[in-house]
C-alpha cells in the first residue's frame, strides 16, 4: 500500500491497528515515531542486524522499530553575504507546519549550529 508520506502512513496504521492492512510498516521516520509508539502499533522484534547499527541510531530501546537508514539535512549559504548584508539567517527559516515537516519540528535543534560558519 502506498500513502502520501510518513505521516499519512502512521495515521492509517493507527486507525487500522485492530485490523491491520499489512504485516510490516516501512518508512516511518523519527518525526512520527512517537505517534506510532504511543498508539501501540508495533510489536517488539530485536533484529540480529542491530549488532552492526551504531547505538545512536537505535531510537527505541524496546526494539519496536529497527533503523534502516538515516539522512542529513544541509543548509548551504554564503556566510559573507549574511555577515555584510544581513538579515540574520534564523529569521529566514520558515517553520509554517512544524508538526507536518520533518525539518520543521527538528529545526530548533539545528538553529544554534547555523552560525558556526
Amino acid at each position: 500500500m502506498r500513502l502520501a508520506d510518513a505521516g499519512a502512513m502512521v495515521n492509517q496504521a493507527i486507525l487500522t491497528k485492530n485490523n491491520p492492512l499489512g504485516d510490516v510498516l516501512y518508512g516511518i521516520d523519527s518525526t512520527f515515531l512517537s505517534r506510532g509508539l504511543n498508539a501501540g502499533i508495533f510489536e517488539p522484534y530485536e533484529s540480529p542486524a542491530l549488532e552492526a547499527i551504531p547505538e545512536a541510531f537505535v531510537l527505541d530501546p524496546d526494539h519496536n522499530v529497527t533503523p534502516v537508514a538515516y539522512g542529513d539535512v544541509c543548509l548551504n549559504y554564503d556566510t559573507a553575504y549574511f555577515s555584510e548584508d544581513g538579515p540574520q539567517l534564523p529569521d529566514l527559516l520558515a517553520e509554517a507546519w512544524p508538526a507536518q515537516s520533518s525539518l520543521g519540528c527538528w529545526s530548533w535543534r539545528i538553529r544554534p549550529r547555523l552560525h558556526r560558519g
